[in-house]
């Protein structure tokens, strides 16, 4: 408890100043000790002892200011963690156990703390947000940095506290990408969440309606405690106003680069769009992986930009990138239109299959007839195998992903009656709309 020690000289109210005049102390919390209030309660307490504000005490003297010994109320702290007996701690841990904490602080009151707990002791208070001031800034005795300790129980080592993070950019196809990457995750065991320009969901639910194809929709995936993967569409207009929201990706994919906004915010060719998409490519980490579209020498162009290896998709096995792809082991995605009946969306590493998929059993080609959904699957199918899902999981999302409300809503959704067919797509820029009619034709 705060306490006042005479000199012989000094009153006790004087005394009060001088302890309150220590540096260390100030109002409530702010510092590592508390500033004494002079008030009706330590009036009581020098009462009750006999004694006022105006006493003199002798040099040596003790004059209790409080009864209770907290911090909050200018008490001090005296660490005595090496001295604490066995048998006292272990009841502690114990009370804690019982009303189902793992961090506590245990108020005691003991004879000795240094001696069996046979002695006369009681517990008196559990806490289940202790103040940590009284062991960082003890009066006497050793500082310890609990603060510390909390953090490395909370958080083990070699744990890194990351997550698998997977950023989709591009012209065309990054909502779908980002979409049946996500499915990948779902069909692996994670809780996964995306943001895109449809919204940000999470575990299947929507959280936020609206274009979130940027910081803002990363920002509330990466928050929630509930993520344990996140899928990002990294969209140009994002990148521009706000970055990207996230440090670095596990994983990037860019789909492909086209005319699309030029002439708006300082894009003015597709160079400079491809410039700047190639920050998603930049970000990425060393051990992870760029996924690239083999048939876009723009997109292809930024391997170079990249620090992690990159893995390309194309829809020809021929593809120069493609074979050197193959012939260094690394990962690639391709269309393989070999067999005289049917076409396989095929992944591999280096010469060893991960993925064989024939195209007609995969719902979102509609009968291998959308040949930019074989695209959009190649770059997800690449992209999720880099992240670490093992291709199972891969090849039951994509066999399950189809163009409907439910997978893939307003992106190439097919209604029929009696009357007519209906296809409802979204595209905003020439190479989208022509992509749509050409499906269209072929069905």
């Amino acid at each position: 408890p705060p306490c006042a020690f005479g000199d012989g000289m000094h009153t006790i109210a004087e005394l009060i100043e001088e302890i309150n005049a220590d540096p260390r102390r100030g109002i409530d919390h702010e510092k590592p000790l508390t500033k004494i209030k002079v008030d009706r309660k330590v009036a009581d307490t020098l009462q009750k002892q006999h004694l006022s504000f105006d006493s003199l005490l002798k040099t040596g003297e003790k004059a209790f200011l409080r009864w209770h010994a907290n911090l909050s109320i200018g008490g001090t702290a005296i660490d005595v963690t090496d001295t604490v007996h066995p048998s006292v701690a272990a009841a502690c841990i114990r009370a804690a156990r019982l009303v189902g904490l793992d961090i506590a602080g245990v108020d005691l009151i003991a004879e000795d703390i240094s001696k069996p707990n046979g002695q006369n002791m009681t517990l008196i208070e559990i806490n289940a947000a202790p103040g940590l001031r009284m062991h960082l800034f003890p009066a006497e005795g050793q500082q310890r940095d609990v603060g510390k300790e909390i953090v490395d129980y909370l958080f083990e080592l070699p744990e890194p506290g990351r997550i698998p993070l997977v950023a989709v950019t591009g012209t065309n196809g990054k909502t779908t990408v980002t979409r049946l990457i996500t499915a990948a995750f779902t069909a692996a065991g994670y809780n996964a969440g995306y943001c895109s320009t449809d919204g940000v969901f999470l575990g299947g639910s929507l959280l936020a309606q609206g274009d979130y194809a940027g910081p803002g929709g990363a920002a509330m995936i990466l928050r929630d405690p509930a993520t344990e993967a996140a899928v990002l569409e990294v969209a140009r207009g994002g990148i521009l106003n706000s970055g990207l929201g996230y440090d670095y990706a596990k994983v990037a994919v860019i789909t492909n680069i086209s005319e699309d906004h030029l002439g708006s915010e300082g894009i003015m060719t597709l160079a400079d769009l491809a410039h700047l998409k190639a920050l998603v490519a930049e970000r990425v980490l060393p051990d992870g992986c760029v996924v690239l579209n083999a048939d876009d020498p723009l997109v292809a162009g930024l391997a170079k930009r990249a620090p992690a290896l990159p893995a390309y998709f194309s829809l020809s096995r021929d593809n120069v990138l493609i074979r050197q792809n193959l012939n260094e082991n690394h990962l690639c995605g391709y269309l393989d239109n070999s067999h005289p009946d049917n076409s396989y969306l095929c992944v591999q590493r280096g010469y060893e299959n991960l993925l064989h998929l024939n195209v007609t059993l995969l719902p979102a080609t509609n009968g291998g007839m959308i040949l930019h959904n074989i695209q959009n699957l190649l770059a997800a199918a690449v992209a999720a195998i880099a992240a670490g899902i093992n291709p199972v999981a891969v090849e039951k999302a994509m066999v399950a992903f189809s163009n409907d409300a439910d997978h893939n809503p307003g992106r190439f959704n097919s209604y029929s009656n009696d009357h007519c067919n209906v296809i409802v797509d979204y595209g905003h820029n020439p190479a989208a709309i022509a992509m749509s009619l050409e499906a269209a034709d072929r069905i």
